[in-house]
């Protein structure tokens, strides 16, 4: 993945079927997940110290595209 760049990451979840995508390409697929409700989250991860990921636009949506959620989360102080 490139630094200094944003980058599109979608995961679709329908019926059984996980989809991730990065950048609109399918790089995940996972088939018969039994979950019938959850939560949404967000890992980001580095290899080295010196790099930072952020993350903007996060929009929450069912199946029919409406959308059940928008935003970023408020964290406490200690985790910004």
């Amino acid at each position: 993945m490139s630094a200094n760049q944003w980058h599109n990451c979608r995961t679709i979840v329908k019926g059984e079927t996980l989809e991730c995508y990065l950048d609109r390409k399918l790089i995940w697929k996972e088939n018969g997940i039994s979950y019938d409700q959850g939560r949404v989250g967000i890992r980001v991860w580095n290899r080295n110290d010196d790099k930072s990921s952020r993350v903007r636009n996060l929009i929450v949506k069912d199946l029919a595209r409406n959308v059940l959620w928008e935003g970023l989360p408020s964290l406490p102080p200690s985790a910004q």
